[in-house]
Formats: C-alpha cells, sequence, structure tokens
C-alpha cells in the first residue's frame, strides 16, 4: 500500500502528463504556402489587388495599429474527405480573424505568459466534406496599440508591437489523445477538489494508481503505436469513473457560453467590431462542432455592428438565433452606465434594445444581462417591468471590497415597490469540476458560491473569454460534458439565460429581499472622473429632448407625422456614449477624445435642428410678436437673454432706456413659463 506522500507523488506525475498531452491533441497534416500584405487601413474584408508578398518563417511585420493579411488556400485530398479539418495559425498578432472563403469564421489570439500558444489556436474549417472541396482563406492580424493601464500608479511599458510569422497548418484531432486527455484532466481535479476523507475521491484515486501503471509518460522513449495503444487501455480505467453518478439532491451548475464585450475601453469602437465579430463567427463554429453548445449575446448595438460591417457572418447569427441556440439577449442598447444617465435615457437604452431585437430576429428579451457597470439605481426595476423584463442579472456586486453582498438569488424592490427576480451568476470561467465546486458548492476557491442554500441548489456559471477573448475554447465545452453527471461534482447543465430564469422561479423557497441601490463598492471615481464626458452626457440629452420637443410641436401645428428619421443617428451617438466604460471615464485616452467630439456633435445637431423648427414656427399665428416657449415639462421663472436689435425690433426696450453698444445682449423677466402642451 502506498502513503500518502507517494498517492501525492503520483498524481503530481499525472498532472504534469496533462501538459505532455496537451500539444498532441491536434495532428498536422500539411503545411500551407501563404502570402501577406500589411496595412494600417481598417478593413472589413480581405483587399482586393493588393501588394502581397509570400510569408516566409520568421518574416517580422507589425508596428501601433498596423494590420497584416494573409492568404492561402486549400484543397481536400481523398485520404481526408468526410472527417472534421481544423487550421492551425502561428501568425503573430494579438488577436486574428479567420475567413473561409470570405465569411468569418473564427479567431486567433496571442500566447499569454509564456505559453506555447493562445486560446484559440486551431479553428474548425469543416466537419466533413467531399474531396476536392476547395477553400480561400484569408487571415486579418492585428498587431495592437499601446494601453498605458488601468490601474492607479501603474504605467505599462511601450512595447515595439512587432510580431512573427511562422506557419499556417490544416490539422486533424487524435481522437484517442482527445477523449484520454479530457477525462484525466477531469478526474485529476476532483482529487484535487474532493475531501480527503472522501470515498468518492478515494474510489478515483485507486483509477488513477491503475492509470499510472499503464501509461508510458514519455512519447519519446516509445513509438507512437505503443504509446496511443496505453493510452486506449488506460481509457478503459477512466471510463468506468462514469458510472457513479450524483444524488438528487446535488447541486446544479447551469453553463452557457459568453464573452462579456466591451463596446469601448482599452480600445476604440472601431475595434469592438472587429472584437466583435472574431468573437460572434467563433460561436457558431463551435455550434457546428458541439451540439449542445449554447452561447449568450449582450448589447443591441453588436448586432446592429455586425448587420453593418459584416452581412455575412450576421446571417449566420440570424440562423442560430432562429434555432434557439444563440441568444441575442438586446435588452438594452449598449451595457449602459446605470447611475449617470437621465431616467428617460435609461429608458431609451431598454426600448431602443428591445425593439431591435424584435424587429431583427423576432425576439423580446425578458432578462437584463449587465454583468459589468458601476453599481445599479433602483429605478431599474420599475423601468425594466414597464420593458416586459422580468428577471436581472449581473455579477459585478460580488466586486464589493467592503460588505461582502449577502444574497446570490433575491428579490429586487426599486424605489417605487416594483420587484424583479434577481440572480448573481459568475462569468469568464472554466466548467471544470475544480470551478464548478467553487462557484456552486464550497467557494473554496474564491468565497463566491450559493449563499443561501436553502432559496435554491442551482446557479448560472457563463464561460469563456471577453473583451475579444473569443468566448469558450472547445476545451471548456469538452470539460463541460464530462461534468455533467458524476458522482463528487455538482451536475452540469446546459442552458439559455432566459429558460434558467423561468426554471429557478418556480422552485425557489422563501427568497430574501433586498430594496434600493445596488451600490457598488468599488470603482468609486466613475461618477466624478472625466468631467467633460459627464457635462457632455448631460448637455446632449436635454439638447436632444428640445429637439424632439420641437419635432412634435411642429408636426402638431403643422397636422403631419413627425420624422424622427432625422434624430436617430445622434441619439445613437448618445446610447452609445453611456457605454459603461465610456460615460464613467474608465477608458484610453483615444476613447475620451472621440467620445469628446461624438457628444459635443449630438449637442450642436440637436440644437440646430430645434432651432431650426422653432424659426418656422407654425404654432405661431402673430408673426410680428415675439414667442417664448418653455420645452421642458413643468412651469418656471426664468430669465430671457435678447439681443437689443431683437428687443427694439418687439418693442421690449423702451425708448427712454438709455443707449446700449451693439451686441450688448439686454433681459426682461417673465413672471412664468408654462409647458406647452399642443391641442
Amino acid at each position: 500500500m502506498l502513503t500518502n506522500r507517494q498517492i501525492d507523488r503520483v498524481l503530481g506525475k499525472l498532472k504534469r502528463f496533462e501538459t505532455t498531452l496537451e500539444p498532441m491533441l491536434f495532428e498536422p497534416i500539411t503545411s500551407l504556402d501563404a502570402q501577406m500584405y500589411e496595412t494600417e487601413q481598417n478593413l472589413d474584408s480581405a483587399p482586393v489587388d493588393a501588394a502581397y508578398i509570400p510569408a516566409k518563417k520568421g518574416a517580422v511585420w507589425g508596428g501601433e495599429w498596423k494590420y497584416c493579411w494573409f492568404q492561402t488556400e486549400y484543397t481536400v485530398p481523398e485520404e481526408y474527405a468526410n472527417i472534421p479539418l481544423f487550421l492551425k495559425a502561428d501568425v503573430g498578432g494579438q488577436e486574428s480573424m479567420l475567413f473561409i472563403d470570405g465569411v468569418p469564421s473564427g479567431i486567433f489570439t496571442i500566447p499569454q505568459n509564456g505559453a506555447a500558444h493562445g486560446y484559440h489556436y486551431c479553428d474548425l474549417i469543416t466537419m466533413g466534406t467531399a474531396a476536392n472541396t476547395h477553400y480561400h482563406f484569408d487571415l486579418e492580424a492585428y498587431a495592437w496599440h499601446y494601453t498605458p493601464g488601468s490601474q492607479p500608479m501603474v504605467t505599462n511599458p511601450m512595447p515595439d508591437f512587432l510580431h512573427h510569422y511562422n506557419s499556417i497548418e490544416v490539422c486533424v484531432k487524435n481522437p484517442v489523445i482527445n477523449q484520454f486527455y479530457f477525462d484525466l484532466k477531469t478526474f485529476d481535479q476532483m482529487t484535487e477538489v474532493l475531501d480527503a476523507n472522501s470515498f468518492v475521491r478515494a474510489e478515483i484515486i485507486k483509477t488513477l494508481m491503475r492509470v499510472h501503471e499503464i501509461v508510458y509518460y514519455s512519447p519519446d522513449d516509445t513509438d507512437k503505436e505503443t504509446f496511443l495503444a496505453a493510452i486506449k487501455e488506460a481509457q478503459k480505467e477512466l471510463t468506468k469513473l462514469y458510472q457513479y453518478k450524483n444524488t438528487s439532491l446535488a447541486p446544479v451548475a447551469k453553463l452557457v457560453g459568453h464573452s462579456h464585450m466591451d463596446t469601448a475601453w482599452h480600445w476604440p469602437i472601431d475595434q469592438t467590431i472587429k472584437k466583435c465579430a472574431r468573437t460572434f463567427s467563433n460561436q457558431l463554429k463551435l455550434m457546428e462542432e458541439y451540439p449542445e453548445y449554447r452561447f449568450i449575446q449582450s448589447s443591441s448595438y453588436h448586432s446592429y455592428m455586425m448587420k453593418v460591417h459584416y452581412p455575412s457572418l450576421y446571417k449566420g447569427m440570424k440562423k442560430a438565433i432562429a434555432s434557439g441556440r444563440y441568444e441575442p439577449n438586446g435588452t438594452v442598447w449598449v451595457e449602459c452606465d446605470c447611475n449617470i444617465p437621465g431616467g428617460e435615457w435609461m429608458v431609451r437604452q431598454f426600448v431602443w434594445g428591445q425593439l431591435y431585437t424584435q424587429k431583427e430576429f423576432g425576439y423580446l428579451s425578458d432578462c437584463f444581462w449587465l454583468p459589468d457597470t458601476f453599481g445599479y439605481s433602483a429605478a431599474l426595476p420599475q423601468i425594466m417591468k414597464s420593458c416586459r423584463v422580468d428577471y436581472f442579472l449581473t455579477t459585478k456586486i460580488s466586486w464589493n471590497d467592503t460588505n461582502p453582498f449577502p444574497y446570490d438569488t433575491f428579490l429586487w424592490k426599486g424605489i417605487d415597490g416594483t420587484q424583479v427576480l434577481s440572480h448573481f451568476n459568475r462569468n469568464h470561467l472554466w466548467p471544470d469540476p475544480q470551478t464548478l465546486t467553487d462557484a456552486v458548492m464550497d467557494g473554496h476557491n474564491s468565497g463566491d458560491t450559493i449563499h443561501e442554500k436553502t432559496v435554491t441548489n442551482k446557479r448560472l456559471l457563463s464561460y469563456g473569454f471577453g473583451d475579444g477573448g473569443g468566448g469558450p475554447l472547445f476545451e471548456m465545452i469538452e470539460m463541460a460534458r464530462r461534468c455533467a453527471d458524476i458522482e463528487g461534482c455538482p451536475k452540469a447543465e446546459t442552458t439559455s439565460v432566459s429558460d434558467f430564469m423561468h426554471e429557478i422561479e418556480g422552485e425557489l423557497t422563501d427568497p430574501s429581499v433586498y430594496r434600493g441601490e445596488l451600490y457598488l463598492e468599488l470603482h468609486r471615481g466613475t461618477l466624478t472622473n472625466q468631467h467633460v464626458t459627464k457635462r457632455n452626457n448631460r448637455k446632449a440629452e436635454n439638447s436632444l429632448h428640445n429637439a424632439e420637443f420641437a419635432l412634435v410641436r411642429h408636426a402638431v401645428c403643422t397636422n403631419t407625422a413627425s420624422d424622427p428619421a432625422v434624430l436617430r443617428p445622434i441619439i445613437n451617438l448618445l446610447l452609445v456614449n453611456q457605454f459603461h466604460d465610456i460615460l464613467p471615464g474608465t477608458c484610453i485616452h483615444a476613447v475620451h477624445e472621440r467620445s469628446h467630439k461624438e457628444t459635443a456633435t449630438v449637442i450642436e445637431q440637436a440644437t440646430a435642428n430645434a432651432m431650426n423648427l422653432f424659426a418656422s414656427d407654425a404654432c405661431n399665428t402673430d408673426k410680428n410678436g415675439l414667442t417664448v416657449i418653455n420645452p421642458i415639462g413643468f412651469a418656471r421663472k426664468d430669465a430671457i437673454y435678447l439681443d437689443e436689435s431683437v428687443a427694439k425690433a418687439h418693442g421690449i426696450l423702451a425708448q427712454s432706456s438709455k443707449q446700449l453698444t451693439a451686441n450688448l445682449s439686454v433681459s426682461f423677466r417673465v413672471s412664468q413659463l408654462i409647458p406647452m402642451r399642443p391641442q
């Protein structure tokens, strides 16, 4: 019998064996010759008739804000017909997008922290096709740009943004290695998270000991056939462990793929468009490979971006949405700040988001999915219910730096008494035994688990990498499959966000009630940072209010239909600039500068529209009189300032007044301004 120390050594050896097997998941079958073309242009498709040059191994490309396009082709030979094929690209670049026959079809990401490859490094070409099928591949690689940093007193060094091209290969998966690798990874983790006195852990250890005796740890010490034969034999031992199922009272992790996407942050909106295209196209390929996979996307504006810039991708998104596997949670136009915008503009975020998904996808969301913003106004429950949104989900309040929030599934009651069922899910994680145990059972690593276990035994986990990370990895889906129902690990079930909220609503036992604002005890400077941004936001809200008032007033007075199309572009600009990193002022400088210009444009154009309509005032029958209009919804006293010439023309400035210099404004006081309500 082995001692505990000896057992730990064997388990450590098997854990290290994972790193030996991981590079063997894919096997290259051919290397492709490619051409490359560098440019500073931000393009939506591969450049036509560009001066491509042959891409040689080790070729250097890049520079800040630079792109490099690579193109190559492949014809499927007879021996690889009707099996899954993958493209492995080692071309450099922070993030790269794969186009297959002109359609966005995947993402490649740069290696992190010395890893051998990026999170996404081998993309699906096809699940199987006939021999002689021809493919044209384009890769758009982005060198990246400087980001000083987002933490106080921390400034990142300036890199050179240079990258190296190495290879583009067509690969196949090794099914024997894949099956064994993910099973081994699953049970290795089980030994780490289960209690030392657990008999489930003991059974897993006994099995792993037999695996240890069977496998060859170094593929270099034997031939490939012998190595794989040992793996197949060890696989039989691991497979036996799946016969042990969970009890009916086991906690349940409900899973959905997600990639939280900031509309701007360490990058401008132009880059967000590409990040969305890379990420969303990757989801469609994962759905092609894994029939059970489901994904949630937030922000209707991001869908609109794809419609404008990548219509072929948008077509695929609409097909996946219609199938029910792609959840276009566009409850709001962007993931907006929930403290600074005026109440009317919070409503508009919902209205614009809901109308877009209803029109484009025949879909109306009943869940407000907002994982990341800096606190939540107590007015939100009332606004949500008014927009046919019944459920609220976030992850942000778990970031509190002082008082841990006591609930994770509860009723949130707003200032008018309206309440919505709320759930604090977990985000950006792996659906593996280690993470599921932490997030659902015991919080051994994060402390963020199901707190009120008498209310529900279920929690929603949205897995994947966000902000350009491409969303879930295929490895994550493989791990989720293995956690479906094994004794000692929370059950893992794929769902949609809406289905999950409906399910727990019917099962909850006496959920707690939280009243008032969901205040985030973190990022407090976001309410005062970037004064110009916040001032422009309020002035833009007021200017658009006046422009809409003038538009409707003119329509009523002329008995014609108002046409809001003239204002929609600048309304969109304001809504986008209320995103939760733009308006709070937590982005890079280039984003702030762009926001200042765009909101100034909103103010200027809205004011000009209003003044033009007021100048052609159809409601004023006295053409010789002076009309004073109060555009706000309540009576007020105020000072009215007029140029001297205007005052004289309307008899306001008496003849006995003293002489005034040219262009000096004079004022008169109106006792009360009654709000206009055209009849």
